[in-house]
């Protein structure tokens, strides 16, 4: 499948005879099943490790399709060629910081507010998310009254790869306010004194 970076990986060793006799080992794809169809995406001249040792390589496809997997061994014809081993061939989509894994972010209208005030906090990058608010949806909304880190994973559909990012939210306790009169039963036209605690400014 396109938009894809696939990991291939084969291990091989020949034999303990030093004659080289093999000049290529190489991991081919391609639409069909015969040479002309095929191309090389990781190959090794001239094989001597008589220890395994790991080919591999990644590549990507140009459109959606069926591709096919091909090991090519080729051999100079030296006679008493020492043999030639292969193991462990293998195709993998993997989800490295660089490879298939979604940038995901946040945004946020504010990173600082007060209590009670209203957070909308959107992730972006990826095609599903998971926050741990327990919203799934890309924006949500909340009301926040203590300082607390957003956090969400976000999900590449296409590949399966995944990745978390967080923001840190100060929050700002509200202020408690109380208020007094100098008496609380007056005379239509008479006047009291209020007093405001709690705060810093008043309306």
């Amino acid at each position: 499948m396109s938009g894809i970076t696939y990991s291939t990986s084969c291990w091989y060793k020949v034999n303990a005879n030093p004659t080289v006799a093999w000049t290529d080992f190489s991991i081919l794809v391609g639409t069909g099943q015969n040479n002309t169809a095929q191309l090389s995406i990781a190959s090794v001249a001239n094989l001597s490790n008589s220890s395994f040792a790991v080919l591999t390589n990644t590549f990507t496809v140009p459109v959606n399709g069926i591709y096919y997997m091909a090991i090519k061994g080729t051999s100079n014809g030296t006679s008493g060629s020492q043999y030639h081993y292969w193991d462990d061939f293998s195709i993998t989509i993997p989800c490295t910081p660089t490879l298939n894994t979604p940038n995901v972010t946040i945004s946020v209208n504010s990173a600082s507010l007060c209590a009670g005030s209203v957070l909308t906090a959107t992730a972006a990058g990826a095609d599903t998310y998971t926050w741990n608010t327990g919203a799934t949806s890309a924006t949500f909304t909340d009301a926040p009254s203590l300082t607390t880190i957003l956090t969400v994973g976000g999900t590449n559909t296409l590949t399966g790869c995944n990745r978390t990012t967080s923001l840190s939210i100060q929050v700002y306790p509200s202020p408690q306010l109380l208020v007094t009169a100098g008496t609380q039963s007056v005379c239509l036209g008479s006047g009291t004194i209020l007093n405001a605690m709690g705060a810093a400014t008043y309306t």
